[in-house]
């Protein structure tokens, strides 16, 4: 499933990302698509399936180490945002979230660039971390973006940390712009 692999695929990606020649904040452009990153986050990998900024760093030394966070316990908060051409629909995203025994906070129909999406805000345990992530389905583009903390072992603050980024994620989904229409 699709789905599943997409969630699986976001660490691993942050794990390969040290492989990954990075770029900084602003606009950039990954397929028909032009965003802002934000101030202080970086691209982390981006190729035709795939685009992946975070808010810092999350290139790891090793496979099996997690990423390296400072040790002030206020600053330890990390967060992405994954863009796949995965083509999951919303449905699918609602099973795996039941399925995993998460919750479904918020089901609702928006419009990124005027173009019909579906956002889905839920929580779960993702690597014995509870978290809280949100997923945006944009059909007619074929697109899947995950806006969610990154699961550091030990923390047990990812539904907090989803929270303090919400205005992040916000403003990176405002600041979508698709060009021509997916028709065109």
């Amino acid at each position: 499933m699709h789905v599943l692999r997409t969630t699986a695929c976001l660490l691993v990606a942050l794990l390969l990302a040290a492989c990954t020649a990075g770029g900084g904040s602003g606009p950039t452009a990954w397929r028909d698509l032009d965003l802002v990153v934000p101030s202080g986050w970086q691209v982390l990998e981006q190729r035709g399936d795939l685009l992946l900024i975070a808010n810092r760093d999350l290139r790891v030394d090793d496979i099996d180490a997690t990423p390296s966070l400072p040790q002030d316990p206020d600053a330890n908060d990390a967060v992405a945002v994954q863009f796949t051409t995965d083509g999951a629909a919303p449905d699918a995203w609602r099973q795996l979230v039941e399925s995993q025994g998460g919750e479904v906070e918020s089901d609702r129909s928006i419009q990124l660039d005027g173009v019909p999406a579906t956002s889905i805000v839920f929580n779960w345990v993702s690597n014995n971390v509870p978290t809280r992530e949100q997923v945006v389905i944009v059909p007619s583009r074929d697109l899947v973006i995950l806006l969610q903390p990154v699961a550091v072992k030990g923390q047990q603050t990812g539904p907090d940390v989803y929270l303090r980024h919400v205005e992040e994620f916000e403003a990176i989904l405002a600041s979508l712009d698709f060009g021509a229409p997916a028709d065109a």
